[in-house]
């Protein structure tokens, strides 16, 4: 898969499967209805992925892969972030909508 095309990075920073999948959206122009239609999935999970509100399912997580071009290994790290920020703002007791 064409892994560089997706910055997984930040200045050093890895990121988390939310800013990959709105970086992926930016990149193709798409809004969250157009990422659901290509996904598979609702525009409302689109957005709870994109903020890091929400982690996929296991059935998304080919598609997903496949959008944000990334492989197994990468995805499941982009996941593991993700939810490290949940876990963080549960513990700060800062909103999920922040």
């Amino acid at each position: 898969m064409a892994q560089h095309r997706l910055l997984i990075h930040n200045a050093g920073v890895p990121l988390t499967l939310g800013a990959c999948l709105t970086q992926s959206m930016n990149r193709r122009g798409h809004t969250y209805a157009e990422a659901a239609d290509a996904l598979g999935a609702s525009p409302m999970e689109i957005e709870q992925w994109a903020g890091d509100l929400q982690v996929p399912g296991t059935r998304d997580f080919d598609r997903l892969m496949v959008y944000l071009e990334v492989d197994l290994e990468v995805f499941r790290g982009l996941i593991l972030r993700s939810q490290m920020l949940r876990a963080q703002r549960h513990i700060h007791g800062i909103p999920e909508s922040a």
